[in-house]
């Protein structure tokens, strides 16, 4: 399952969400491995669809200058059907049982990058190669 950038925060947000004390701050460009570019623009997206609410953006003269802060956004009912409808996670599980279908499908999902991050470096050694 490729999963896009925007699909990656939002399941990041819902896994968060189902926490008692969720703590959205640490819900990061850096921690998910993302540029600031390509989280800033999904969580645009993510507003945009009404998937989230309550997304601090802040569109700077440029690019470089954006600012987007979502710790006191939250998944909205929307959002969370997105998710659990994406991962094929019936939705009268309990909080455990939705965990562990999360890290089911994540394992499947790092599995499918890897490969293809294994692939990618493959290709640009092979070129590098030939040059």
């Amino acid at each position: 399952m490729e999963l896009s950038a925007k699909d990656q925060v939002m399941i990041a947000m819902y896994t968060e969400y189902m926490n008692d004390l969720p703590n959205f701050k640490k819900i990061k460009p850096a921690a998910m491995d993302m540029e600031k570019g390509v989280f800033h623009n999904a969580v645009i997206k993510l507003q945009n669809e009404e998937l989230i609410s309550g997304a601090y953006i802040n569109l700077g003269s440029r690019p470089a200058t954006n600012i987007t802060d979502i710790w006191n956004a939250k998944p909205t009912s929307k959002g969370i059907s997105y998710v659990e409808s994406l991962l094929k996670i019936e939705p009268e599980l309990s909080s455990a049982d939705k965990r562990k279908k999360i890290l089911e499908n994540s394992s499947k999902w790092v599995l499918t990058q890897t490969k293809d991050v294994g692939s990618k470096l493959l290709a640009e050694l092979i070129r590098k190669s030939l040059l």
